[in-house]
């Protein structure tokens, strides 16, 4: 009998993420000069650009461009970033910083990533003005980490962020810093001071209306960041401010508010009505797994959502933006339709869609069917639909239920070889279709404890049944046997003349195979657990 000896060797290789991020900043204004959009314009709210970079390499011709990469996007995923992921640049060192003013009276939330791993002594850190995080402190383990702070400058002042390394000639290098595009622009700038409300004005007017808290300044400014008027808030917490020019259809005004202390507020956005009737809302994709519909429309108007039979009603917020929640799910194919309707009772043209599937159709199988089975099951992402199954040549008929899982109970056994495949449509005319080869039964075990000389259990008729025992000692020793016509088999432990007993601890690893048609089980693997 062969004794096999078996060594595992495992490779790793390291594979760094990349990631990226939307942003929506709040700027810090001059409201005399309608700066409104000036910080995000110059990118230094955007950690993923406008850095200071000092390289150094004892490779000649590197550049700092070619390791330090900004404005990078993921393909894969929502985040922008800085990123440095490198190898064998000589000995060289690295830092950038980035310099990001912050205003007193506003307040400012970070909601950063960030992460590293470098070897061969190689050694990094990125320092959010002042508080340290290294390679070591983060187990200089390539893995996104989250960076969160809150901050409320009592005077203007400037925040660094200051990206390092330092590594040998020979080393790997990866540091990156960025932000989630779908959770915000990574830091975020926000007034303590609320923005006030702005009613809409109509086309050809020359005045607006709105409310804010009473006696701060309401300044009022067009897109062109012209200021159009200004006046105080009345005990009412109301204001109408007379404006330099009629308004044109269309326009966005901004408005804000300035307490005694100079503190500006955030920013309140509006739209000029026309006098005529809305415009039509977008509808964005609804799909069965939706609870809900969003979209965009004008500003503070009326939007009615009918879905199949049931109609819904939701006011869109100032920036045109609606949120419309269901009861519940509804199915592929129900009619959408949408319409806004204004204060002054005008409805707009009928957005009109339809539920789409949420996920692309597909089908899989539960597990590998062996020639004992019965039951043929698995899932998919199309719920209430019918699944054709073929076995062999025989054609079944089954439904998915309201999860998408179908299950077929099988009226016989079928041979080894036999082909299956199970096929689904959807009513977007979309297939799938998965397949697979009944395989022969696993070999079953009579008694598998410690001291048994002996094995026998039943598998598929002259399947030729392989055992492999691994011993404590890591000795391994495989056997063989041909099951007889009623798939009966037996096996002797045996090494030559020498009997190998069962031990606690010994694994078990056996399959069977039709060499007829070249086709194995699958491998059971068992350890000896109990004694005699």
């Amino acid at each position: 009998m062969n004794k096999t000896f078996i060594k595992l060797a495992l490779s790793v290789t390291l594979i760094s993420a990349t990631l990226v991020v939307n942003n929506t900043n709040y700027e810090a204004n001059e409201l005399n000069k309608g700066n409104v959009e000036g910080l995000y314009e110059n990118k230094e709210f955007d950690v993923s650009q406008g850095w200071e970079v000092d390289f150094t390499s004892s490779i000649p011709n590197i550049h700092h461009e070619d390791i330090f990469k900004q404005n990078v996007k993921s393909p894969t995923t929502p985040q922008k970033m800085v990123i440095n992921n490198f190898a064998n640049i000589g000995n060289a060192e690295l830092t950038a910083k980035k310099i990001i003013p912050m205003k007193k009276g506003h307040t400012y939330k970070l909601n950063l990533i960030y992460a590293m791993k470098f070897t061969n002594s190689g050694t990094a850190y990125i320092d959010f003005n002042g508080e340290k995080k290294t390679s070591d402190s983060v187990n200089n383990d390539a893995v996104d980490h989250v960076y969160e702070k809150t901050i409320s400058p009592t005077q203007d002042e400037e925040y660094v962020i200051t990206m390092y390394f330092k590594v040998p000639f020979k080393s790997n290098g990866y540091l990156k810093l960025g932000y989630d595009t779908s959770l915000g622009g990574g830091i975020e700038e926000h007034s303590d001071l609320a923005a006030p409300i702005l009613v809409a004005p109509f086309e050809g007017r020359n005045f607006i209306e709105g409310t804010g808290i009473i006696g701060n300044k309401i300044e009022i400014y067009d897109a062109n960041k012209q200021l159009l008027g200004s006046g105080r808030i009345n005990a009412q917490g109301k204001f109408n401010i007379t404006v330099n020019r009629s308004f044109i259809a269309g326009e966005e005004i901004y408005g804000y508010q300035i307490d005694k202390n100079g503190v500006i507020s955030e920013r309140a956005t509006t739209i000029v009505k026309e006098y005529k009737k809305p415009n039509q809302p977008i509808l964005d994709k609804v799909t069965d797994e939706s609870k809900s519909v969003t979209g965009k429309s004008d500003p503070n108007i009326d939007i009615i959502v009918t879905i199949g039979e049931e109609v819904y009603t939701v006011t869109s917020d100032k920036e045109g933006n609606f949120f419309v929640p269901f009861d519940y799910t509804y199915p592929y194919g129900t009619e959408i339709h949408a319409v806004a309707r204004n204060q002054e009772g005008f409805e707009s043209d009928v957005a009109n869609a339809v539920v789409q599937y949420a996920k692309p159709i597909s089908i899989d199988f539960d597990n590998k069917l062996s020639s004992i089975d019965t039951l043929i099951s698995g899932t998919t992402t199309r719920p209430n639909t019918q699944v054709e199954i073929r076995v062999g040549a025989r054609l079944f008929l089954t439904q998915t239920d309201g999860d998408g899982r179908y299950m077929l109970q099988l009226q016989k056994t079928y041979l080894p070889g036999t082909e299956v495949s199970a096929k689904i449509t959807d009513k977007a005319g979309e297939t799938a279709e998965k397949k697979q080869v009944i395989l022969p039964r696993i070999p079953t075990f009579n008694t598998i404890i410690s001291g048994v000389t002996e094995i026998y259990g039943i598998t598929d008729p002259n399947a030729v049944v392989t055992i492999q025992i691994e011993k404590k000692s890591g000795e391994i020793y495989e056997f063989k046997s041909i099951a007889d016509i009623a798939g009966n088999y037996y096996v002797e432990l045996k090494d030559g003349s020498a009997k190998i007993p069962l031990e606690v601890g010994d694994i078990l690893s056996a399959w069977s195979t039709i060499e007829e048609i070249n086709l194995s089980s699958e491998k059971a693997d068992i350890t000896v657990l109990s004694l005699r």
